[in-house]
């Protein structure tokens, strides 16, 4: 099927797509093309993806990871989007551009101290001054021997211990970490 002037295909060009699709010899070649595009992805990554997918789903924030090569996954930006601290548009295109260009995103990821353990920023602890209305909790995150980081990004109004206790839970369920201890004199969780 080819672009048609900028107008829009009749029912008659979809069903000859579709058609043309759907021969078998196309269709398998399609497939076996799709199938060598998911197979370049390593496990880790595949494992990341998943992750990240619950995280979101979980935790209803926008959740992260960065794998060592500095490859970004994140799912949630559109529900964070809804919440009224993002109502400024200046501030919505300032974050959308720090979260989708992972340069940006690894290099603001690296100004913090991350370590095995749960760190939490609130507003202006992220240091970017656009960043002043949210909160982040990440951990370092270790898949054999690659280590890389892993979080979630929501309000400053956050459910902290519910998005603390999910994240906890997300990298224990996938093996992520070694273990997790409360610590006493803390009322947070820490990786060890």
């Amino acid at each position: 099927m080819h672009i048609s002037g900028g107008r829009v295909p009749t029912v008659k060009a979809y069903r000859l797509f579709v058609n043309d699709f759907m021969h078998e010899n196309v269709m398998l070649m399609r497939l076996a093309a799709l199938k060598v595009a998911s197979d370049d992805k390593t496990q880790a990554e595949q494992l990341l993806e998943q992750v990240v997918f619950d995280l979101a789903e979980e935790s209803k924030l926008l959740a992260f990871a960065i794998l060592p090569s500095g490859q970004t996954f994140y799912l949630g930006l559109s529900r964070l989007l809804l919440e009224p601290e993002f109502s400024d548009p200046v501030r919505i295109s300032e974050i959308v551009d720090l979260i989708e260009h992972r340069d940006k995103f690894t290099t603001f990821i690296d100004t913090l101290e991350i370590d095995n353990s749960l760190r939490v920023y609130i507003g202006a602890e992220n240091i970017l001054p656009f960043m002043a209305a949210t909160s982040l909790i990440i951990t370092q995150y270790k898949i054999d021997k690659a280590v890389g980081a892993i979080g979630l990004l929501g309000p400053v109004r956050m459910n902290y211990p519910k998005s603390l206790l999910i994240l906890k839970k997300i990298i224990e369920k996938y093996g992520l970490a070694e273990r997790m201890i409360e610590l006493p004199s803390a009322r947070g969780y820490f990786l060890t």
